[in-house]
């Protein structure tokens, strides 16, 4: 686990979907005094939202309420800071996966890796970010998985999509024996079910 002072973190990118559409519902006879917090009907649509589906939430409304709350948003990226990652420059990792804190541990967010710079050491955030509800400027702890260079303790695996090739950290001492085996599935997923509540799924049996 890197610390989140090992990194310096990319703000948030506020144009990358476009703007947000907000609403409330300022209707007198809807609504429920609470000192001033939830008091009216909020959501905004689209924005950094569309990292849901659908992308709509009540943290991305215009003024959500809550203890520091804020207009739903993620980091677009991070920079290690010199020795965070020992093994980094790293070849290839367009297939790396960043599991991130938020700050204060309150959710956690994956992001998939959308562009590399290995001069800076810098990431781009791909997909990803939509595990937590109430967002942050930067991250919090955090470690990355599926990079060869990586691949540095016993029972760990990696895949080389590109080359077809798994490698494999044998937990063991010596060389794995002549006669041992390694299974691998080959099916991705035996089912899977795809429903939301606009469009449910029905007749099932």
């Amino acid at each position: 686990m890197v610390s989140e002072k090992d990194a310096d973190w990319t703000p948030p990118d506020f144009n990358k979907f476009g703007p947000v559409q907000f609403y409330t519902d300022n209707a007198s006879s809807h609504d429920r005094p609470n000192g001033g917090w939830f008091e009216h009907y909020m959501i905004g649509v689209g924005g950094l939202c569309s990292v849901y589906d659908p992308p709509v939430s009540y943290w991305c409304s215009r003024h959500p309420s809550g203890g520091g709350a804020f207009a739903f948003r993620t980091p677009s990226g991070v920079t290690p800071k010199s020795g965070a990652l020992p093994h980094a420059p790293y070849k290839d990792p367009s297939g790396a996966l960043f599991f991130v804190w938020r700050p204060a541990r309150w959710a956690n967010w994956m992001f998939e890796v959308g562009a590399y710079n290995a001069s800076s050491g810098n990431f781009t955030f791909g997909k990803g970010g939509n595990q937590g509800a109430r967002g942050e400027n930067r991250g919090g702890d955090f470690f990355v998985e599926n990079i060869y260079e990586e691949l540095d303790a016993p029972g760990e695996f990696f895949f080389d999509t590109k080359a077809k090739r798994l490698y494999l950290f044998y937990n063991g001492t010596g060389p794995p024996p002549a006669a041992a085996s390694v299974v691998a599935p080959s099916l991705r997923t035996l089912v899977n079910i795809s429903a939301s509540r606009w469009a449910p799924a029905r007749g099932i049996s």
